[in-house]
C-alpha cells in the first residue's frame, strides 16, 4: 500500500464510503458490516472489543451465534477491502483499524447526515446512530447560531408550521357533524404527512403567526350540502379558496368520495403555499418541507432526482424522526427497482427491508407509512399477503389516502380479484386527482382496465400518465404492449422509440423473452403477444 500518503479514505458524513485513491469505493455491502466499520472509526483509538460490537450488532443473539455473526462480518469486511484487507486487524479480544494508511473523514460539526442510508434493526445500534447524530447536528447548529458555521440545509432556525380550524359551529346537527369529521379527516392526513402544528379554533394555545382555516356549510338544495373552505395566513391574505356541493342521500356525506379529494386538495393548497414561503425565507426550515421536497424529487422519476431525493429524506429524519421518511425512502428503492435504476443494487433491497420494519416501529398507525411499506413490500419482495393486509389497514385508518387504495388495488390484481382490484384503482385516481402525482394514480387504473378487458380505456389512461410525467417508464411499456395486441405497429413503435430514450438497453426482445423485465401484469393478462411484438421491430 506504500508509505506516503493514506491509501483508503474513509468517509463518515454522508453516505458511507471508503474511497482509494483513485475514487473506487470498496465498502463492504451489508449494513452490519459497515456499521461495524463506523463503530471502529469513531472510538478513540480505533480499536473496539469484540464483546461490545456483538452487543452493538447482534444484541438479540446469544453469544455464540452473535461471535459467529461477527466472524462473518469481519470475514466480508475483508473480501471487500481486498488489497486493503490489512487495514482491518483482530485478535481474541480486539477488532481494530490500522490509521497508518488509513483516513477518516467525519468533521464535526458535519454539514451531512452522520452515515446516511445505514439502517440496522438492532435498537443498542440506533440508540448509538442517533446520539451520534444529534450530537453532530447539535454542534453545526451551536456554530450556526454564533455565525461560525454555514447552515445545514440551507437554514438557520427550526420554525414549526401551525393552523387552526376554525369551523362555523352550524346550528343544525347533521352540517356540525358534516363539519367537524372533515376537519377531523384533514387534520389527521395532515398530522400524517406534514410536521405543521394542528389547532382547534377553541385552544388557548393558538400561535399569532397560525394560518387559519375556516370551514364552512350550507344546505344548498333538499339533498345536497356545500362546503366552502378558505385558509388565510394571519395576516388575513386569502392563501386558498374553494367550494364543494355532496349529495346528501339522508344523512351526513362524510363518507363521499368527492369530500375526501376536496380535504386533499385543501392539504396541497396548504402544503404548496407554505414551501413558496419557505423558497423566499432562508431562516426557515422544517423537516416536513424537506420531506416534501423529496416526494416531488421521487415522482419526477429521473434516476439523479431519486438519489437526491433519498438524501434529503435522509436530512429530514435527522431532524426529526418520524417514521414516514424511512417508508418513502423503502418506496423510493422500489420505484429505483421497478424502473431499472442503474443506481439499484441487491443491497438497496436490503436496505429497504430495514427501512420497512424501521418504518412501522416508529409508526405503526400512520396511513401513509402503512400504504408506502405495503407497496414497497410488494414491488421488491412480491408479498402480496403483506401488502393487501397492510393497504388495508391503511384504509381503515385513513380512507382518503389514494396510494393505501392504489396498493390495495395491486395486491387485488396479483389474487385475480380484478373487478374489486378496478374499484381501488378508481378510487385513488379520484383521490389522488388534485395532487401533482395524478399521473402515478392513472398508471395504477390504466393496469386494472386492462385486465377487466377495458383495452382503449387502458391504452387513453397509458397515454395520459405518459403526458404528465414523460420520464415515468411504465406507461410506455405498456403503451408498446397493448398498442401491439392492438395491431396498431406505429404507435408501438412510437412507444419504443420515446423508452429507449428512457432505457437505452431496452427492446423488443428483452421485453419479450426477459421474464425479469418489469411487464409482469402484461403477461399475466396475455397481452404480451410475442408474434406481434417481434413483427413490430422487422
Amino acid at each position: 500500500m506504500g508509505n506516503s500518503a493514506p491509501s483508503v479514505t474513509l468517509h463518515l458524513s454522508g453516505r458511507f464510503r471508503i474511497l482509494t485513491n483513485s475514487g473506487v469505493d470498496i465498502a463492504p455491502k451489508s449494513a452490519k458490516s459497515r456499521g461495524l466499520l463506523a463503530l471502529l472509526a469513531t472510538t478513540q483509538d480505533l480499536k473496539a472489543e469484540r464483546y461490545w460490537l456483538q452487543q452493538m450488532l447482534w444484541s438479540d443473539r446469544g453469544y455464540e451465534q452473535g461471535s459467529s455473526s461477527l466472524r462473518q462480518a469481519l470475514m466480508e469486511i475483508r473480501r471487500a477491502l481486498g488489497a486493503y484487507a490489512g487495514l482491518l486487524q483482530a485478535d481474541r479480544r480486539l477488532v481494530m483499524l490500522n490509521p497508518t494508511h488509513l483516513k477518516i473523514k467525519d468533521p464535526i460539526p458535519a454539514t451531512q447526515i452522520f452515515v446516511s442510508g445505514l439502517n440496522i434493526r438492532d435498537p443498542a445500534f440506533t440508540a448509538w446512530l442517533e446520539e451520534a447524530r444529534r450530537h453532530r447536528m447539535g454542534s453545526l447548529q451551536a456554530r450556526v447560531a454564533q455565525g461560525a458555521a454555514p447552515a445545514i440545509l440551507g437554514a438557520h432556525k427550526p420554525v414549526q408550521a401551525s393552523v387552526v380550524f376554525c369551523g362555523s359551529r352550524a346550528s343544525d346537527p347533521m352540517r356540525a357533524y358534516f363539519e367537524d369529521t372533515f376537519i377531523d379527516n384533514v387534520a389527521r392526513s395532515i398530522d400524517e404527512t406534514l410536521a405543521i402544528d394542528v389547532y382547534s379554533s377553541l385552544s388557548s394555545e393558538v400561535p399569532k403567526t397560525a394560518f387559519k382555516i375556516y370551514v364552512h356549510s350550507k344546505t344548498s338544495a333538499p339533498d345536497e350540502i356545500s362546503l366552502r373552505v378558505v385558509i388565510e395566513e394571519s395576516s388575513k391574505r386569502r392563501v386558498w379558496a374553494q367550494t364543494v356541493f355532496v349529495k346528501t342521500r339522508g344523512a351526513a356525506p362524510v363518507e363521499d368520495i368527492g369530500m375526501m379529494a376536496f380535504g386533499n386538495a385543501l392539504i396541497e393548497a396548504l402544503a404548496d403555499y407554505l414551501m413558496m414561503k419557505r423558497q423566499g425565507q432562508e431562516d426557515h426550515w422544517n423537516a416536513s418541507f424537506i420531506g416534501r421536497d423529496a416526494i416531488r424529487k421521487i415522482f419526477s422519476m429521473q434516476p439523479q432526482a431519486l438519489e437526491e431525493a433519498n438524501t434529503l429524506l435522509e436530512n429530514a429524519y435527522a431532524l426529526d424522526s418520524r417514521g414516514i421518511y424511512l417508508a418513502w425512502r423503502a418506496h423510493l428503492r422500489a420505484i429505483q427497482f421497478v424502473e431499472r435504476h442503474s443506481s439499484f443494487e441487491e443491497s438497496a433491497r436490503l436496505e429497504a427491508e430495514e427501512l420497512c420494519h424501521s418504518a412501522m416501529l416508529a409508526a405503526p398507525n400512520n396511513s401513509m407509512v402503512l400504504a408506502a411499506v405495503a407497496s414497497a413490500r410488494l414491488i421488491l419482495n412480491g408479498n402480496v399477503i403483506a401488502c393487501s393486509e397492510l393497504a388495508q389497514k391503511s384504509i381503515q385508518l385513513n380512507p382518503s389516502n389514494p396510494l393505501a387504495w392504489d396498493s390495495l388495488a395491486t395486491a387485488k390484481l396479483y389474487t385475480g380479484e380484478n373487478d374489486e382490484a378496478h374499484f381501488c384503482a378508481a378510487r385513488a385516481q379520484k383521490l389522488g386527482d388534485s395532487t401533482p402525482y395524478k399521473f402515478w394514480w392513472d398508471m395504477g387504473r390504466c393496469l386494472t382496465s386492462a385486465f377487466i378487458g377495458k383495452r382503449q380505456e387502458a391504452l387513453n389512461l397509458a397515454e395520459v400518465s405518459h403526458a404528465l410525467s414523460p420520464h415515468f417508464r411504465p406507461p410506455l411499456r405498456y403503451m408498446i404492449g397493448l398498442y401491439a395486441a392492438n395491431g396498431e405497429a406505429e404507435n408501438a413503435l412510437r412507444a419504443v422509440s420515446k423508452l429507449q430514450a428512457l432505457e437505452p438497453d431496452f427492446s423488443i426482445d428483452r421485453m419479450v423473452n426477459d421474464m425479469s423485465y418489469p411487464v409482469s401484469q402484461l403477461r399475466r393478462n396475455r397481452l404480451l403477444k410475442k408474434d406481434m411484438l417481434l413483427a413490430i421491430e422487422r
